[in-house]
């Protein structure tokens, strides 16, 4: 498994009472039918999942380590079963739409290009190959190509080999569950170690993003834990969204509760292979005027 760049500052999903939690916007859906996670212990500390994360974030410098960049913080999505409060499992992560790390227009450090590149390691998980896992990644990162309110923005696929990739789905890794994909977003950062804004933009300047997966569970096309959907939403994630929305499970009826549904909601539960409506604004935000911004 390949691998990139420092310690980040990490963002980890927080624990909250349901009190906390905005009213759901849809109707409930039942949860998943059983994975191997479900196996799994449902809580990891999320001390734990830090220390995990710092691993991985130093294992991939090393690799990364010519290109002068830090990690910045860690953004990853929980698998069902995710963390435990009494009778709810919470995913709850309101945020903004947005990183604050965000790719620069015909940045020299990026050889002047005004598209983002990506990558894809040709390895799978148990039960599937290289060819449909390279497949779903594609397509995921078409989803995000053709909206319509980023059509500046070309999304463009390049060798896992490539030294100036973009953004890299790197495979699957011994991940502490819940987590079920992370990103890992690597900034610019200068001769001081500082983290660079060469726009002035007021966020910090993307360098590139490793994207890595749990191989605690039982991956498939179209099925339970979903590649597709998982890749589309660590690839939001790649081009400079947060995590956004708020979202629970009620242990005793199996239900989760969206305020709002969407791709870029903390928790996995189950297949979402198109953007929803906080998904598009987030990406408009970022993209709607590349690259004369």
């Amino acid at each position: 498994m390949r691998r990139l760049s420092l310690l980040p500052m990490l963002l980890v999903l927080v624990s909250c009472g349901t009190d906390d939690l905005a009213a759901p916007a849809l109707p409930d859906v039942p949860s998943l039918e059983s994975s191997r996670a479900a196996k799994a212990p449902r809580f990891v500390a999320t001390k734990e999942i830090e220390i995990a994360l710092r691993s991985l974030a130093a294992e991939l410098q090393a690799t990364y380590g010519e290109r002068r960049a830090s990690p910045v913080r860690a953004d990853w999505m929980a698998g069902p079963g995710g963390l435990v409060k009494g009778n709810t499992v919470l995913f709850a992560d309101v945020g903004n739409k947005q990183l604050g790390i965000e790719w620069v227009p015909g940045d020299p450090r990026r050889q002047g290009r005004h598209n983002v590149t990506y990558g894809v390691v040709p390895t799978a998980p148990d039960g599937l190959t290289p060819d449909q896992v390279m497949a779903a990644a594609d397509r995921a990162m078409a989803t995000w190509a053709t909206q319509t309110c980023s059509m500046g923005l070309d999304i463009v696929k390049t060798s896992f080999a490539d030294p100036t990739v973009d953004i890299l789905h790197v495979g699957w890794d011994d991940l502490p569950p819940p987590v079920l994909g992370v990103t890992i977003p690597f900034a610019f950062i200068d001769e001081t170690g500082a983290f660079t804004d060469i726009d002035r933009d007021g966020a910090v300047d993307y360098a590139f993003a490793a994207i890595v997966y749990s191989s605690n569970y039982a991956w498939a096309i179209d099925g339970n834990i979903d590649v597709e959907s998982i890749f589309l939403h660590e690839a939001g994630h790649g081009l400079g969204q947060a995590h956004f929305g708020s979202l629970f499970q009620t242990l005793s009826n199996g239900f989760y509760h969206f305020a709002p549904l969407a791709v870029m909601n903390a928790g996995y539960t189950g297949p979402l292979q198109r953007l929803l409506g906080t998904d598009k604004a987030g990406h408009c935000a970022l993209f709607a005027s590349w690259p004369s911004r």
